[in-house]
């Protein structure tokens, strides 16, 4: 079995000028602030493997905040928290 800092593939993905790795998908833990965030859902736009869904029905702030609904794609590569304008989303390691 592969660690976790082993890569999967040595293909790259390219956005604009930030290069990424696929990654083995290991425990993650996506957290996005319900208070810092605006509902502009630029993260569910630019996941390369579409980890983001926006949520059924508004906060309290009237706001459709994206849910990580599929957490198992994630490779935690950053790009979610790297565009958030509002600095809301953390990809952290699980804690066991």
């Amino acid at each position: 079995m592969l660690s976790k800092t082993m890569f999967l593939m040595r293909r790259k993905l390219r956005f604009s000028n930030v290069l990424f790795f696929y990654k083995l998908p290991s425990d993650n833990m996506i957290k996005v602030d319900k208070e810092l965030c605006k509902g502009c859902n630029i993260c569910t736009e630019f996941c390369p493997f579409k980890v983001y869904e926006q949520s059924k029905k508004p906060n309290k702030k009237g706001v459709r905040l994206p849910t990580p609904e599929h957490e198992e794609r994630c490779t935690k590569c950053g790009l979610c928290a790297l565009m958030c304008p509002d600095q809301a989303i953390r990809v952290e390691e699980k804690e066991e």
